[in-house]
């Protein structure tokens, strides 16, 4: 199967090539447009499309309600061609922190809750390399983990 046009595309392949997990496991995908060509790919996969919104709490509470695992990633790259590495960065952390406050809404269902991010290099480096998008995810696994 060729790689879903979407941002955790690569995940959705993992899973739908297992089958013990794709026998098994109803796997559902979060989209803004379910209308869209990404949406549209992962349906005729066999993904469920859920439409939430990653800035909107109440849409993702509703998209994760009764989820048994939550794999969760953020886009700074879409919005940094628009917003700039700063506002880029701070959306991503609060488009994260909204992912996992959305959580709670599984208190008798989830097991597994991945975030995608990526090693803080500033706290890695003591200062000396400065990556926004992963400072931003930083931010978000602080968090969670707080």
């Amino acid at each position: 199967m060729a790689r879903q046009e979407s941002k955790g595309g690569s995940v959705v392949d993992a899973l739908l090539q297992n089958t013990g997990i794709a026998n098994t496991c109803n796997i559902h995908g979060v989209t803004r447009n379910p209308s869209s060509a990404a949406a549209e790919s992962l349906r005729a996969h066999g993904v469920a499309t859920v439409r939430a919104d990653l800035n909107n709490t109440s849409s993702l509470i509703k998209a994760v309600r009764g989820k048994h695992a939550i794999f969760a990633v953020t886009d700074f790259w879409g919005p940094f061609k628009e917003l700039g590495q700063e506002r880029a960065a701070a959306l991503e952390t609060a488009q994260g922190i909204n992912i996992a406050t959305a959580t709670p809404a599984t208190p008798n269902t989830l097991e597994h809750f991945i975030f995608s991010i990526f090693p803080d290099a500033s706290c890695i480096t003591s200062g000396a390399v400065k990556v926004p998008h992963y400072e931003s995810k930083a931010r978000v696994k602080e968090y969670i983990e707080s």
